[in-house]
């Protein structure tokens, strides 16, 4: 059944596994450029190659697939070289320097693109390819040479990993190891290229920017760790190849480059917004779950205090006094209190609120992380008294019943903090 599949579908097959392995060296690639705060550059290098391929296809008058990538890897290259020494020998912010050079070189592209299309001697047709590309005309040599150096570039980075992530993390590191920086970033460059070229019939000029970076973007937004951002970025670009060749062949009109771009803009941003414990969402539950928690803590160190003031924790308390206390919006502070009812931390009839033996055992643990980060502040960090407050405000709420231990123990188990307020003892 898979065999019948594959011989009915053949030529799908073989563009779809071409774009996957294309799409996964060029994201690959795109993490460095990323990570290296170069990003713009793969746009500058898309635009660039276009002068190129139509330079090799008018001095050729052929189109001849191998002499027209060797133009745009010529063009791409100088484009490199031309942003490298606008930046370093200009006043030209980065973005300014590789902004001109896109414009220029691109439109001397469009220049030369137009005028060869007024030259009746040449066949001109398939030509505007390299600007929108188009994968359902690629020929098989083109397929296999796509192929043959997407393997290539995933190769060469498995091999030169180490290499070059001791330098994108740390250059001055790599020189001390005696690493070749400019031949590695050289190298990196030159790669990028390779990636742009070998994206133009495919993806087009126009989008092979988006096709290197997007995962790139995505997966740095997502992950920390280097190795996870450069899975991820394989993993997002390579579905997004599949999914958007299958797009395409079911849609014939619809171009395979805008299908993948689309698709992988798609799946980018439901990951950024949906992925469990890192996507956006998740980040805006953790903090207002965190608020929440907050809002609790600070409720019952105002009971405490309010307690401590009258020497006496089992008198009831009235919600006007502890927002005369600490403001609270009404609103919030009625749900507050319904929550800590419903942890059993407080008692509440109507508007007296009590604090149970379980609130005031915790109530005492959040007033005693908040005045012991005061004294540690204060004693060990040299703090002014009254600069301590803010802070431990904020700490309070992160100090775990084991890092408390370990400060009440660094400072020798301390009986006040530095406004001579008693800290409770558990």
């Amino acid at each position: 059944m898979l065999w019948s599949f594959l011989t009915d579908n053949f030529t799908w097959f073989v563009v779809s596994l071409c774009l996957v392995f294309l799409s996964a060296s060029t994201a690959s690639v795109g993490v460095w450029a990323v990570l290296q705060k170069r990003a713009l550059i793969s746009e500058v290098i898309a635009h660039a190659v276009l002068p190129g391929v139509v330079l090799a296809f008018l001095i050729g008058e052929a189109k001849n697939p191998a002499y027209l990538l060797l133009g745009g890897f010529i063009t791409g290259s100088f484009a490199v070289y031309l942003s490298d020494l606008l930046i370093r020998k200009t006043k030209l912010k980065i973005d300014t320097a590789l902004g001109s050079v896109l414009a220029w070189l691109f439109g001397v592209g469009v220049l030369l693109l137009s005028y060869s299309q007024n030259l009746q001697h040449l066949d001109k047709s398939g030509l505007e390819r390299f600007l929108w590309g188009k994968a359902a005309s690629l020929q098989s040599f083109d397929l296999y040479t796509l192929l043959g150096l997407s393997i290539l570039l995933s190769l060469l980075q498995l091999v030169l990993y180490m290499p070059f992530q001791i330098l994108i993390l740390d250059k001055d590191y790599a020189k001390t190891r005696g690493l070749k920086v400019k031949a590695l970033q050289m190298l990196l460059s030159a790669m990028s290229v390779l990636c742009v070229v070998l994206g133009l019939q495919a993806v087009g000029v126009v989008l092979m920017a988006a096709f290197m970076i997007t995962p790139a973007v995505v997966a740095q937004k997502l992950w920390q760790k280097l190795w996870q951002i450069q899975w991820f970025s394989i993993f997002l670009s390579s579905a997004s190849a599949l999914c958007g060749t299958a797009f395409s062949a079911i849609f014939p009109d619809v171009p395979t480059g805008a299908s993948i771009v689309l698709v992988m803009s798609i799946l980018g941003l439901l990951f950024f917004i949906f992925m469990p414990q890192r996507g956006y969402l998740a980040q805006v539950l953790k903090n207002k779950a965190h608020r929440r928690k907050t809002m609790q803590e600070n409720t019952l160190k105002v009971l405490y205090q309010l307690g401590e003031e009258k020497d006496n924790f089992l008198l009831p308390q009235s919600i006007d006094k502890i927002i005369e206390k600490r403001f609270y919006p009404a609103k919030t502070l009625y749900k507050t209190l319904k929550i800590l009812e419903h942890q059993h931390f407080i008692l509440r009839t109507n508007d007296n609120i009590w604090l149970t033996d379980l609130g005031l055992d915790e109530s005492k643990r959040i007033v005693k992380a908040h005045r012991l980060w005061e004294q540690y502040l204060y004693e060990k960090l040299q703090f002014r008294n009254d600069h301590v407050h803010g802070m431990a405000e904020q700490v309070e709420h992160l100090l775990t019943p084991k890092l408390l231990s370990e400060i009440d123990k660094e400072l020798k188990n301390p009986d006040t903090d530095p406004h001579n307020e008693p800290i409770p003892k558990l």
